[in-house]
């Protein structure tokens, strides 16, 4: 069976080469380069999402070649029919619940909080809005919620292991804070937790992969990345102080 990975530079489907480097599985992976802010036209006429991560794989059953978008289906497609299940836990382990709950919250919760952060941002609401005034406390929220999560596991949001919610949570908090700058210094257990990914050779590898030439360690500090510099450039052209983000 072929699989290959479709990453766009700083995205999401960062995740995916790193669940694939984890599992320790071959894969191709194309790298696609934003322009300057939006996926190229290579990578969109790909799937009717238009969107990263994008994996293209052959049936297992049929034979056919298909692609796919979505990076929690598709982390769970690689995980489940290439890697057997390991970075998951099934019905009888005892954090089952932990880890569905973990697993959806990255993107359904975490992620999304992040996403209406930035695009609270950009569409620069009226300071009195009730809405945009409680975004950024929402996400904060979460991410305390994450926070202690890792502090009662002194481990991983599952538990003891790695899984596929440490796979889905991780970008959120370190590259993906390129496009919704916020500091993490109110999150010890956060922090100490990313220093433990770090230390992982396969997410060193994946990173490298994936983004080469990027400081990815500033990623897991609490002041976070550098602002991606054109979403930078178009932030400064509206007049937004890109320093004031971060809170």
């Amino acid at each position: 069976m072929s699989l290959t990975v479709h990453h766009l530079h700083i995205s999401q489907s960062e995740r995916i080469v790193w669940l694939c480097e984890e599992l320790g599985i071959p894969y191709t992976l194309q790298t696609y380069t934003r322009d300057p802010i939006l996926a190229p036209a290579a990578l969109a006429a790909l799937t009717p999402q238009k969107s990263a991560p994008v994996m293209t794989a052959t049936n297992r059953v049929t034979g056919a070649e298909f692609s796919m978008s979505e990076s929690g289906a598709i982390a769970a497609y690689i995980d489940g029919v290439f890697g057997d299940g390991r970075l998951s836990l099934g019905p009888t382990h005892e954090n089952y619940a932990d880890f569905l709950f973990w697993f959806h919250h990255a993107n359904a919760t975490l992620g999304a909080a992040f996403f209406r952060a930035m695009t609270a941002t950009l569409l620069r609401p009226a300071p009195d809005n009730t809405f945009a005034q409680s975004i950024r406390p929402a996400l904060h929220k979460h991410l305390a919620a994450v926070d202690a999560r890792l502090a009662a596991t002194g481990a991983f949001l599952a538990g003891d292991r790695l899984t596929l919610a440490d796979i889905m949570t991780v970008w959120s908090l370190t590259t993906g804070r390129q496009w919704s700058p916020t500091d993490l210094s109110a999150y010890p257990a956060i922090l100490a937790y990313l220093q433990r990914i770090a230390a992982r050779e396969a997410y060193q590898r994946a990173v490298e992969k994936a983004e080469p030439g990027l400081d990815w360690r500033r990623g897991l500090t609490a002041e976070g990345p550098e602002v991606f510099p054109p979403y930078a450039q178009m932030l400064g052209q509206m007049g937004i102080d890109v320093a004031q983000l971060k809170n």
